[in-house]
């Protein structure tokens, strides 16, 4: 899993693991209209990104997944909003939005933690406004306060 800039969105990106034998994924998506990663990340089947065109596909790690059996799949996880990525309150289900200053690289460790429990919906329980992660919001919380 990993998340990259592409044009004004930062997408998420699924690879496959080797000891799955199954695109469980799509799966979900094709029977549910949505899917789960962790317990934590939800996307819809219309937020599937198409990966195969963008111009930053050539930046992948891994290049030869792209003609494995079950490739990548992408979904769009936040848009641009002025400095801003902001994600959708279903995608972390969270009653707030947050916001992640433009600058930052947001890694799966930011979003999840190793037992599986989002570490924004933490937050989110102590707040009663959207969440603005860094730059200069007028209710911007540091970046390093929140993830050091």
């Amino acid at each position: 899993m990993e998340f990259r800039k592409i044009e004004d969105k930062i997408i998420f990106i699924y690879y496959y693991s080797e000891y799955l034998d199954t695109d469980w994924v799509r799966k979900s998506l094709k029977e549910k209209g949505d899917v789960t990663f962790r317990r934590t990340l939800n996307f819809l089947n219309t937020e599937v990104f198409d990966i195969s065109n963008a111009q930053e596909i050539e930046e992948l790690e891994d290049i030869d997944v792209l003609d494995s059996e079950y490739p990548p799949i992408a979904f769009v996880f936040a848009e641009r909003e002025g400095n801003y990525f902001k994600i959708k309150t279903h995608t972390l289900n969270t009653n707030h939005h947050f916001y992640f200053f433009e600058d930052i690289e947001i890694t799966i460790e930011f979003i999840i933690a190793e037992n599986k429990i989002s570490i924004l919906k933490q937050i989110d329980g102590l707040v009663k406004e959207d969440i603005y992660i860094g730059g200069d919001s007028v209710n911007n919380m540091p970046f390093h306060f929140v993830f050091h």
